[in-house]
């Protein structure tokens, strides 16, 4: 009787140390996780204010091209549609962001949450850029254009 009540004491400890560990484990995947969506919420709105920033620098010369090097973060994309330049995130975790510079939409989509990042600015195309890209700005008589570096 003494060597089942020996095991009994074995288990209820080996399941307080697992259960102690699943704790810890989920509680510093959960900060890892915010941390990480902070940091990538504060890349796209770097990335949406330099194509702005960039856009309107062209916009004060007669003719001109200027291209722009982006690395956007990982699962992250950014485009401009005709006048908005958007900067979108899927993440598992909720954090309310907030910018004084850019608006920021954020929106449940299933069991994940979208953070929709934007911005309007007066130019005309569309690109979309994953990973690493390029964007060429131009201002001729008719306007101000962007598009893919070639």
């Amino acid at each position: 009787m003494k060597a089942v009540s020996v095991w009994v004491g074995y288990l209820m400890y080996m399941l307080f140390a697992v259960t102690a560990l699943s704790i810890t484990l989920y509680a510093v995947n959960s900060y890892l996780t915010l941390s990480k969506l902070k940091i990538t919420l504060s890349s796209l709105e770097n990335a949406v204010l330099t194509i702005n920033r960039s856009i309107n620098d062209v916009k004060t010369c007669v003719a001109c091209y200027r291209k722009i090097e982006l690395k956007v973060p990982p699962d992250s994309v950014v485009y401009l549609n005709n006048g908005t330049i958007y900067g979108l995130t899927i993440s598992s975790a909720y954090y309310n962001y907030s910018s004084k510079f850019v608006d920021v939409n954020i929106s449940k989509f299933g069991t994940l949450w979208r953070y929709n990042l934007s911005t309007r600015n007066n130019f005309n195309g569309k690109v979309v850029i994953e990973g690493e890209g390029c964007i060429g700005i131009e201002k001729n008589s008719t306007g101000v254009y962007v598009e893919e570096c070639k």
